[in-house]
């Protein structure tokens, strides 16, 4: 096989984006990768009748704000069917000012969209809501980092201890979506979450990468990245699940099992090789599709804003952590999703 470049991939425009039509399932409309999707009439009009206003972001191919979202104190079951017809449309969706959200609430309404993941380690999840899982840098009275980042501490090729993945990919049947709630907010504005549109990153290869890619499946583990140290500072219930946890082979180039598009479906995070290639092969490949998936025109920039919520479906997006060196927290809910194709 010919060493993988960059050069051989076509850079024009980018695929299409997609609404939602009578239907409920997305219809094309053309754009390139730098302009901002159109909000269809029809599920504008949608969220305006059960009190929500969806706006696409500005300068982005794909996102949206979900504004007038009261999770608290309103009924949440009329506003699914929108919600879900948004996020099949915008791929990721920041609902703002939700200052009162409690994690029981949280939790009820990530299961209007499916069954929810427990995370396989117990120092992941939050005491008293098993349903969520901590993503915090901050420390516990003995020193010890909360929730996941205090178990993974994970170091990725190029040294980084944050790097691009989508949730549990390891799993047979990875998540649909995850749902990502702010309660600890850097005061400096840091902490940053970026999205990668996987969509949009297979449609702007040229053919003949496509057709390469297509026949391809790729190797996914939980513990790639684990560093030696954080490994060893695990009790060992902890290292006995993982180590119990097998290698996942997925396709490289999955199918939406609600609109049909296809997406690339590796990651930096958890993709160790592809299936029947030598491992320097694979890992040239990989190399190369990592390097192009997180190009600038593929991802936003998500600024976390006091009270927000993000919501992304994980079949179409990576994502990826920027970090803090001041206190940061949120909360995750995990929703299950169905067998890769």
């Amino acid at each position: 096989m010919a060493p993988h470049t960059t050069k051989s991939v076509v850079h024009g425009q980018v695929g299409t984006s997609s609404y939602i039509s009578d239907s409920g399932l997305p219809s094309p409309l053309s754009h390139d990768c730098c302009s901002s999707p159109v909000l269809h009439p029809t599920l504008a009009e949608e969220a305006l009748a059960v009190g929500l206003e969806i706006r696409p972001l500005l300068g982005q191919s794909f996102g949206a704000e979900v504004l007038k979202m009261d999770l608290v104190n309103k009924p949440m079951a009329p506003i699914v069917k929108v919600v879900r017809k948004a996020l099949l449309t915008h791929k990721v969706l920041v609902f703002r000012d939700q200052d009162d959200l409690t994690p029981e609430k949280h939790v009820e309404f990530s299961r209007y969209f499916g069954t929810l993941y427990q995370h396989a380690l117990d120092e992941a999840r939050l005491p008293g809501a098993e349903d969520i899982v901590v993503v915090s840098n901050e420390v516990d009275e003995a020193g010890k980092k909360k929730g996941i980042n205090g178990i993974e501490e994970s170091q990725s090729r190029d040294g980084r201890r944050h790097y691009w993945h989508s949730d549990l990919s390891y799993m047979a049947a990875p998540p649909m979506g995850s749902m990502l709630h702010v309660r600890v907010l850097p005061a400096d504005g840091s902490g940053d979450t970026l999205f990668a549109d996987m969509v949009q990153a297979y449609e702007g290869l040229s053919s003949e990468k496509q057709s390469e890619l297509l026949s391809l499946q790729a190797l996914h583990l939980f513990h790639k990245n684990l560093s030696k140290e954080a490994y060893s500072a695990m009790n060992a219930s902890a290292r006995a699940v993982l180590e119990n946890l097998p290698a996942m082979s997925h396709p490289v180039v999955r199918t939406h099992p609600e609109t049909g598009r296809k997406s690339l479906f590796v990651s930096e995070g958890f993709t160790t090789g592809i299936e029947g290639m030598e491992e320097a092969e694979g890992q040239a490949l990989l190399n190369w599709l990592f390097d192009y998936t997180s190009q600038e025109k593929f991802v936003y920039r998500h600024k976390w804003k006091k009270g927000d919520m993000v919501f992304w479906d994980n079949r179409m997006l990576l994502h990826f952590a920027t970090g803090s060196e001041l206190p940061r927290t949120l909360y995750r809910t995990t929703i299950k999703g169905d067998v890769v194709f």
